[in-house]
C-alpha cells in the first residue's frame, strides 16, 4: 500500500511537472508572437516617423569623401553649423548658414568636374545651396572661393567645377534660406539636370489667358543641336520639360537663333507665377542656360486674365514696420521678404519678440531688392505652437 502510495505520488509530480512544461511552452511561444508582434510595429513606426536623425558629417572633422561617381543620399534635418569652422566674408549676403553638412573630394586626375544635386524633396521647396572652398578643413583663413550656387529651386541642378589632380576640396551643403532637404549629391565627368549658371540671353512672352507663348534668342556664338524649355511653378517642385526643339541651319551653315513655343498654363484656382528656363544642348560639353523668364496668370470671373508682369520699374522703400502686436512675447517668428511676382525669397530672418518690440519692428527691404520690383512680399511665421502656424502674408504693391 505504500508503495501504490509512492508511486501515485511520483505519478501526480510527473503530471505537474507536464503541466508546467506545457505552460512554459505556451508561455515561450506567447513571448515570441509577443516579440515579433513588437519588432513590427517599431518597424512602421520607424517607416512612418517623420524625425530624421542627424547627418553624421554635419561637423567638418566627420565630413563625408565622396569618391569619383558615386552617389550619396543625405539630409539637411537637425544639422547645426560650426561658426569656427566658416569665412562669412567670402560669401557675404549671398549665403544664410542654416543647417550645413560637410563633403571632401579629391580629383584622381586635372580637369572639369561636375557637382550634381538631385532627387531634392524639400519642405519649402527652394532647395539647397552649394558651396565649394579650397583649404584646410576648418581653418578659415586659408579658404579660397571657387563657387557659390544658391540654387533657389529643387530641381535637379550641376555646377561646373575645374578642379586640380590631388587637391582635397570641401563641399558646404545647405538648406537655401532656412529650408529642410532630402537630397543626392554626386561628383561626376558628366552632367546631370539643367545647368546653376547665370543666363546667357533673354526671353520674352505674349500671353492670352492661360495661354502663353515664350520666345527666345540663341546667340549664334553657340554651337547647339537643341533647345529645350522647362516650366515650373514658382513655389512647386521641379521642373517640367514643356518642349524640345532642334536648331535648323541655313544652307551657309549658319543656326536659327529666334525661337517661340506655345504653351498652356496648368489650371489653378489662385494666382500663380510659373518660371520658363531654356536650356541649349551640346554636341560635348554639358548644357547652357540661354534664359529664365517668369509668366504669371490669375483667373478671374472662370476666365484667364493677364497678370501684368514687364515688371521692375518701381523703387522699394529703405524699411517697412512690421504688425507684430498680435504675437505674444516669448513668441519665435520666422520673417521672410520675398518677391511677391516670383516667389524667390531674398531674405530671412529669426527672432523671439521681446516686450518691447520697437527696434523689431524694422524690417530692412532695399538692400535685398538690387533691381526694383512691381511687389515684394512678408511672410511671418510663429514657431511658438505645437505646429508652426503661418500669420498674416502682407502684399506690397509698388
Amino acid at each position: 500500500m505504500l508503495r501504490l502510495s509512492k508511486h501515485l505520488y511520483h505519478a501526480t509530480n510527473s503530471i505537474k511537472r507536464v503541466t508546467a512544461a506545457v505552460e512554459m511552452l505556451r508561455q515561450a511561444q506567447h513571448d515570441v508572437l509577443f516579440s515579433a508582434l513588437l519588432l513590427l510595429l517599431l518597424l512602421f513606426a520607424a517607416a512612418v516617423s517623420p524625425a530624421v536623425a542627424q547627418a553624421p558629417n554635419d561637423n567638418m572633422e566627420n565630413r563625408r569623401v565622396l569618391q569619383l561617381e558615386e552617389t550619396v543620399v543625405s539630409n539637411t534635418a537637425n544639422c547645426t553649423i560650426q561658426l569656427a569652422c566658416l569665412n562669412k566674408a567670402l560669401t557675404g549676403k549671398q549665403v544664410q548658414y542654416h543647417n550645413d553638412q560637410w563633403f571632401e573630394f579629391v580629383p584622381p586626375q586635372s580637369g572639369r568636374y561636375f557637382v550634381n544635386v538631385s532627387g531634392q524633396q524639400c519642405r519649402r521647396a527652394r532647395g539647397v545651396q552649394l558651396i565649394v572652398l579650397a583649404g584646410q578643413p576648418c581653418q578659415p583663413a586659408t579658404y579660397r572661393l571657387l563657387s557659390c550656387s544658391s540654387l533657389g529651386n529643387p530641381n535637379d541642378v550641376f555646377v561646373t567645377l575645374q578642379l586640380a589632380k590631388g587637391q582635397p576640396y570641401l563641399l558646404e551643403l545647405d538648406g537655401y534660406t532656412g529650408d529642410f532637404c532630402r537630397f543626392e549629391v554626386q561628383i561626376s565627368r558628366s552632367p546631370k539636370g539643367i545647368p546653376n549658371t547665370a543666363p546667357l540671353s533673354s526671353s520674352s512672352h505674349v500671353q492670352n489667358g492661360r495661354l502663353v507663348e515664350v520666345g527666345w534668342y540663341l546667340p549664334d556664338t553657340i554651337n547647339a543641336n537643341f533647345c529645350t524649355l522647362w516650366r515650373r511653378p514658382a513655389d512647386g517642385q521641379t521642373s517640367t520639360l514643356v518642349r524640345r526643339l532642334p536648331v535648323a541651319r541655313n544652307g551657309y551653315g549658319r543656326p536659327q537663333t529666334n525661337f517661340s513655343v506655345l504653351d498652356t498654363l496648368p489650371t489653378a484656382g489662385k494666382q500663380n507665377v510659373f518660371e520658363y528656363r531654356v536650356t541649349a544642348d551640346l554636341p560635348t560639353g554639358p548644357p547652357r542656360l540661354i534664359s529664365r523668364h517668369d509668366v504669371g496668370w490669375t483667373p478671374a470671373n472662370g476666365l484667364g486674365s493677364r497678370l501684368p508682369v514687364p515688371r521692375y520699374g518701381h523703387p522699394v522703400p529703405d524699411t517697412v514696420h512690421l504688425r507684430l502686436a498680435a504675437y505674444k512675447p516669448g513668441a519665435k517668428l520666422t520673417v521672410e521678404l520675398s518677391d511677391a511676382l516670383t516667389g524667390r525669397v531674398v531674405h530671412s530672418v529669426e527672432l523671439v519678440k521681446k516686450k518691447s518690440f520697437a527696434e523689431q519692428r524694422v524690417l530692412p527691404v532695399r538692400r535685398f531688392f538690387p533691381e526694383a520690383v512691381s511687389a515684394f512680399r512678408i511672410r511671418i511665421t510663429d514657431h511658438s505652437t505645437p505646429y508652426s502656424t503661418s500669420g498674416e502674408i502682407i502684399n506690397y504693391l509698388l
